[in-house]
C-alpha cells in the first residue's frame, strides 16, 4: 500500500507542474516506474530494482493493468517500453496516455513509445494499458522480455530488461 500511495504523489507531481527548461548542463539519469496490478499481485518497479536477479511471474490468462511513468527534471526526449510482438499478450489496449502510441520494431517487438518536444519540454509523461497474459504454449513456463528505456534530451540514457515468466500459477516476483 504505501508503495502505491508514493505513486500516486508521483504523479501527482509529474502533472502539476510538468513543463520544465532543459538545462545546459545535465548528467542525471531519468527516471521510470513500472507498476503492474492484476489478481493478486500489485507491484511497483523503478530503476533502482534488481532487474538481474528478479523475474516476475504473471499467471497465464489473466488480465493485468500497467503504470508506466518516465520523467528527468530537465526533460524526457522519449519513452520506450519494448515487449514481445503480441503472441504473448492478448488485447493490449491503451487506457489512458497523452501522444503514446505503439509501433512495431520488428517482425518480433512491439514498442510502446512517447516523444517529447524540444520546443515544449516536459518532465515526463505517463501511460496506462492492459493486457491478457496468453504465452505461447498452455502448459509451460514462457518467458518473455520487457525493456524499459527513458531518454532526456543531453542523452542520458536509462535502460533496464525485465524477465517476465507466463505460467500456470499465481502472479509473483521471485528470485531467478
Amino acid at each position: 500500500m504505501k508503495k502505491i500511495s508514493i505513486y500516486g504523489l508521483f504523479l501527482g507531481l509529474l502533472f502539476t507542474s510538468c513543463a520544465t527548461v532543459i538545462p545546459n548542463l545535465d548528467t542525471r539519469l531519468p527516471e521510470f516506474v513500472f507498476l503492474v496490478r492484476g489478481d493478486g499481485i500489485s507491484e511497483q518497479l523503478d530503476e533502482d530494482f534488481d532487474f538481474d536477479n528478479t523475474v516476475l511471474y504473471l499467471k497465464r490468462g489473466d488480465t493485468y493493468t500497467v503504470n508506466y511513468t518516465g520523467s528527468d527534471a530537465g526533460g524526457v526526449r522519449q519513452i520506450m517500453l519494448e515487449m514481445p510482438q503480441h503472441q504473448a499478450f492478448a488485447n493490449p489496449s491503451l487506457i489512458s496516455g497523452n501522444d503514446w502510441f505503439f509501433a512495431s520494431t520488428s517482425s518480433s517487438a512491439v514498442t510502446l513509445l512517447w516523444e517529447g518536444r524540444r520546443t515544449e519540454p516536459t518532465r515526463g509523461s505517463t501511460v496506462v494499458w492492459e493486457f491478457g497474459a496468453i504465452g505461447l504454449t498452455s502448459d509451460n513456463v514462457d518467458e518473455v522480455e520487457f525493456i524499459f528505456t527513458v531518454i532526456d534530451f543531453h542523452d542520458n540514457t536509462i535502460r533496464k530488461t525485465l524477465t517476465i515468466r507466463i505460467y500456470n500459477q499465481d502472479p509473483q516476483l521471485a528470485p531467478r
